[in-house]
């Protein structure tokens, strides 16, 4: 993926080009840190951001929770579909 940067003196977006991306999943970022963790170590930053980059992957999937099963499991998302998941409560 080439680098290209935008001159917001100029226009807010060229040939496509914007940041509107990042800055919603920086507000999803913090949006967790302040609803969800209430605090984030600096020590777990890493895992806090890599939590937020696979929800907001997975922002579009009908089945997330089937797509993370099947990363565990190490099968294809497409196999996994067809498993069902029972949850146990003890």
């Amino acid at each position: 993926m080439r680098h290209v940067t935008v001159r917001h003196a100029v226009a807010y977006s060229e040939n496509r080009v914007h940041i509107n991306t990042i800055e919603g999943f920086w507000a999803l970022v913090k949006r967790a840190w302040y609803g969800t963790h209430h605090h984030c170590s600096e020590k777990r930053m890493g895992q806090y951001i890599a939590e937020a980059a696979w929800k907001y992957s997975q922002r579009k999937n009908p089945d997330p929770f089937g797509t993370l099963i099947a990363q565990i499991m190490g099968t294809p998302a497409r196999v996994a579909q067809g498993l069902k998941v029972t949850l146990l409560f003890l």
